[in-house]
């Protein structure tokens, strides 16, 4: 169980994304998660998000009282099998909720990954990769739409037209591009729980502390 621990809107969730790209075997347990797998499934949100929704803590709003309340998690949380990486910003920095989520899985190896302070040049690079990636797919899709609508006579709006600007990429940018209102936490909890904010330590129950961006 890999336990990934720094602070809000930091690059963890980039990193989790990261993992589990280059370890296909492992699983992410998160609300984050759950509310994909909801989605993927057919479940359709029936509102906007309100202002709590964060990465961290997904506003349901499935219109499924029994889904939407998100008693299920816990269960499914500790149910789960295999090697597992779990994604909760704000849980991961309070030593009594490390303490909680070490609880459920007593068998497994538990592993503790700090990312305080730069991220290291090769998750950069995965950055940096990320976002030329996305943005060749999109220009590539542009230019096929044009030559399309040009082969069948069509006529294009202006905007579908105009292709996607190129992002500038240096050695500044060293987190994916988020959507607004798509916080790892949200004010209140963030105001809540900042004073209490800790690091790891083995005394908790880790068999691993490391420390992936800065040395301890």
């Amino acid at each position: 169980v890999v336990i990934p621990v720094g602070l809000p809107d930091a690059g963890v969730y980039d990193y989790v994304d990261r993992f589990l790209e280059e370890r296909p075997s492992y699983v992410e347990l998160s609300e984050r998660k759950m509310e994909e797998w909801c989605s993927k499934s057919g479940l359709v949100r029936e509102r906007t998000p309100g202002p709590s929704h964060s990465r961290d803590r997904p506003d349901f709003a499935f219109g499924h009282a029994q889904i939407d309340n998100k008693s299920w998690l816990p269960t499914l949380l500790s149910l789960a099998c295999g090697s597992a990486i779990l994604a909760d910003v704000g849980s991961a920095l309070l030593q009594e909720e490390r303490k909680a989520i070490l609880s459920r899985y007593p068998a497994a190896k538990k592993v503790a990954v700090v990312l305080i302070g730069a991220p290291s040049k090769s998750f950069k690079d995965w950055v940096h990769h990320k976002l030329r990636s996305e943005f060749e797919a999109k220009k590539s899709a542009a230019e096929k739409r044009r030559a399309l609508a040009e082969a069948s006579g069509e006529e294009l709006a202006e905007e579908d037209l105009e292709m996607p600007p190129e992002p500038s990429i240096d050695d500044s940018v060293c987190l994916l591009p988020r959507l607004e209102g798509d916080a790892d936490m949200s004010a209140r909890m963030l105001a809540s729980s900042y004073a209490k904010f800790s690091l790891p330590s083995l005394s908790e129950g880790f068999d691993e502390v490391r420390y992936e961006w800065l040395g301890e």
